[in-house]
């Protein structure tokens, strides 16, 4: 069964990867607040805090996502299931679970056994629980601006949320659609729109979603990569070895000798800096690192809270969260701690280096 975790789908050599969402692989994303909740990790379990560093809800998790509008999907020993932030089940459920809730609906699986093999279908339930699209695709991927990602017999189309095909299975891989365009793969990588028109044809070796009404692209192998807009026009011109995130609150991340640099949509680099590492912008601050401590820029491209870190999150909800000696706490955008740095920090990459050391 695949499995999808996260939120961001990057076409790479003509193909779409999961990975982690909008940061590197050691940022703390999952201590971010989202709904006036993050949460954290202590004696390797995770529960939540809320903005004044309360927990509301003990640590006790084996895994667990963010909240979204009231609800967050948790897995404790091998169930996985909903809870509201009174940490209680949201509702009873028979079928499993995968996703977070987007736009009121998430998607539920049905395990079906059929000659000594499992199979999975997949539908979508409500915030009450209740299926509102029988199982009935291979795999599903969240709403995303009103339509969903589904696949049947190896081919992808979108679905309503009334389950109607408005677009048919016809391709090789799609993206979420955003800013009504939806990366598709015929062979190379174009986008299309609600009603399936292609808008901008399938020519790109490499693709990201489009944010912001741009999108970053790659010709081919040679090329470097460039920014098109919802017509597919070049609005700036090749010069990026790579691109790490779409446009942000105006601002891009793009690598330029092995550094991250941030460009607005003129294509004018933002600071002098050259970062190690860089986090879109998010409430009007950036983290970044450099010299291989983290802080936070502002749009003037200017340290705004000094790199003292030693790895930091983006802000929401006038929080972010940073760690220093491996403890994790909350800074305001002034740099002050908020919330004491107290918390076990979970870093991702701990359950990749156990994951290989078990092959």
């Amino acid at each position: 069964m695949k499995k999808l975790w996260n939120k961001l789908l990057i076409f790479v050599g003509k193909k779409i990867l999961s990975g982690i969402a909008s940061s590197s692989i050691f940022s703390p994303e999952i201590h971010e607040f989202s709904d006036d909740v993050a949460a954290i990790y202590m004696d390797n379990k995770w529960g939540y805090i809320d903005q004044s560093g309360n927990v509301i809800i003990e640590p006790q998790f084996n895994k667990v996502e963010k909240f979204f509008d009231g609800l967050a999907l948790v897995q404790l020993e091998n169930e996985t299931f909903f809870i509201n932030k009174n940490g209680e089940k949201a509702f009873e459920q028979e079928f499993l679970l995968e996703h977070n809730f987007s736009e009121g609906l998430t998607t539920y699986i049905n395990k079906i056994n059929n000659d000594d093999i499992d199979l999975y279908k997949y539908g979508y339930i409500n915030t009450d629980g209740n299926v509102v699209i029988e199982a009935s695709y291979d795999y599903a991927r969240p709403f995303s601006e009103g339509l969903a990602a589904v696949e049947v017999d190896n081919k992808w189309g979108f679905v309503n949320k009334e389950g109607k095909f408005v677009i048919e299975p016809q391709y090789q891989d799609v993206g979420d659609f955003k800013d009504n365009r939806a990366l598709i793969m015929l062979d190379d990588c174009g986008y299309i729109d609600k009603t399936g028109q292609m808008v901008i044809e399938t020519r790109y070796i490499n693709a990201l979603p489009f944010s912001e009404s741009v999108a970053a692209v790659r010709l081919n192998e040679k090329d470097n990569w460039v920014f098109i807009d919802l017509d597919g026009k070049i609005i700036i011109e090749s010069q990026y070895e790579d691109c790490f995130e779409g446009f942000s609150e105006g601002y891009a991340i793009v690598i330029i000798d092995n550094s991250y640099i941030f460009i607005d949509r003129n294509g004018k680099i933002l600071s002098k800096n050259k970062f190690d590492y860089a986090g879109s912008f998010k409430d009007s601050l950036a983290p970044v690192s450099i010299n291989k401590l983290f802080g936070y820029i502002d749009y003037s491209g200017e340290f705004a809270v000094k790199p003292i870190f030693d790895n930091a999150g983006k802000f929401s909800c006038g929080l972010a969260p940073v760690i220093n000696h491996n403890k994790l706490g909350y800074i305001d955008k002034t740099g002050s701690i908020v919330i004491k740095t107290k918390f076990d920090y979970y870093n991702p990459m701990n359950d990749i280096i156990v994951a290989l050391n078990n092959k």
